[in-house]
This record gives C-alpha cells, structure tokens and sequence, in this order.
C-alpha cells in the first residue's frame, strides 16, 4: 500500500499513456471510519487520499469507477456483532420494528438503539457520497458479492473464514448450510438501502449511478438449477456477463 501511495501519480502518468480513460478502485473502509462506524470518527487523512487520488484521475482524463466494498470489514464491526451475518449492518432500526413498543419501555429502547443497533455499511457509504459523489458518476456498492458470501461464508477460504467445521476445513466456526444465504441476503438489502439513500439526498445534485457487479462463473449453459441460484445475485448494469444464459 505505501508503494501505491507513493508511486500514485507516476501510476495514473503510466494509464493516461496507455491510453486508458477509467480506473477502478475500491474505497477501504476501515482507512474511512478506523473503528467500522461513525461513532469513531471519520479519518480527515483517509478522506484526503482518495481525494487526492480521484483529483489526479480526473486531471489525467481517467474517469472513477469507485467500489465502496471490497471485502476488508473492519475487524471492529466483525467482532461486535458478527458483520453482516446481522442485519444490523444496514438497517439502525430493524430490531426496533420486531418488538412491541409500549409508554413503559421507550426509553430503555431508545438508549438500546444508540448503543447497541448500528447501520454501519450505510453509513460508511455515504460517507463515500458525501465526500467524493461531487465527482464521481460511478458507484459499485458491493464487489462481487456472490463471490464474498460463497468463499467467505461456505469454503472458508476468504475473511472471515466461515464455513461447517465438519467439512474438513480450517474455518473459525460457521455453517456453511444458512450462511452464505444470510450473508447474501443481507448484502442485497444493504445494497438496496445505500442505493435507496443515495437517490434520495445526492443523485438529484450529481447525476450519477450505483450499481453492483457480477463475478464471472463457469457453469454449463444447460444446468438450469445452477444458473437459477447464480444469477440471483447476477443482475448488473455494467461488468454483463458476455455469454447470456436462456433463462435471462
């Protein structure tokens, strides 16, 4: 990381002569809120980098193509309530709403919600908005999630190496039978939730657009059940598989 730092406009000189007019890069998150949430503070020097490195982008005719996660959970936000094995990392209110609210316990609810429910991609993501969206015009909320919650979550082979222990692996504990599903399910929601907050503050001053990647898959075209579980975390407006399955 230092050597990208350090070499970084000699890097952008090297793709404008190359002739390439668009750069991807993923925002760390963990170099934007260090503790995984606001109540950390945001770090002014992780915000000026990606400043200073989309001011470069731009200035040598290189679009940004910004990826808001690319699987580096903050260690922080992994060991308090298990990431986004919760759905309390999207959505400050949702174990609010399951509970019966009465006069008697509004109070201790209210302090529960600010010290213990978080919505912490969220707001990490707009973070990413609010400080970079004035010129940026492409958003990627989630980077090949189908990719994160399989490995991640079943092969234990990417953080946070989960998987059944039965399997023979060498994970930290997990299921690989509900979590990947979980994981999955709760990355489209929050993808929802930061599309749906973008639209609603930034996108009518920017003009831009979010999306979220597919990865590339290698199942035979005429494996129906396999390409019907694939392709419900396939749909993206860029990064299109090139081969279109019939069932599309």
């Amino acid at each position: 990381m230092k050597a990208k730092i350090n070499k970084l406009q000699d890097d952008i000189k090297l793709m404008k002569q190359m002739g390439t007019n668009a750069f991807r890069f993923s925002i760390s998150w963990p170099r934007i809120l260090p503790n995984g949430s606001l109540s950390g503070g945001v770090n002014k020097q992780g915000v000026e980098f990606y400043n200073n490195l989309i001011d470069e982008l731009i200035s040598n005719g290189l679009q940004p193509f910004i990826t808001i996660f690319h699987w580096d959970l903050p260690q922080a936000v992994e060991d308090e309530y298990g990431g986004f094995l919760s759905d309390r990392i999207f959505d400050r209110f949702n174990l609010f709403s399951r509970r019966p609210v009465s006069k008697t316990n509004i109070a201790s609810l209210n302090l529960f919600l600010q010290l213990s429910c978080r919505k912490d991609y969220v707001d990490f993501a707009e973070v990413c908005f609010r400080e970079f969206g004035d010129r940026v015009k492409h958003w990627i909320t989630f980077n090949e999630p189908w990719t994160f919650c399989s490995v991640g979550y079943d092969l234990g082979k990417l953080a946070p190496a989960r998987c059944t222990p039965q399997e023979g692996r060498q994970c930290l504990g997990g299921n690989s039978a509900t979590e990947p599903y979980t994981v999955c399910h709760h990355t489209l929601v929050a993808h929802g939730e930061a599309v749906h907050l973008y639209k609603q503050k930034y996108q009518v001053y920017y003009q831009n657009h979010c999306y979220i990647p597919s990865s590339n898959f290698t199942l035979p075209g005429h494996n129906h059940i396999c390409l019907f579980i694939y392709l419900q975390y396939a749909p993206s407006k860029i990064f299109r598989q090139t081969r279109k399955a019939k069932s599309v």
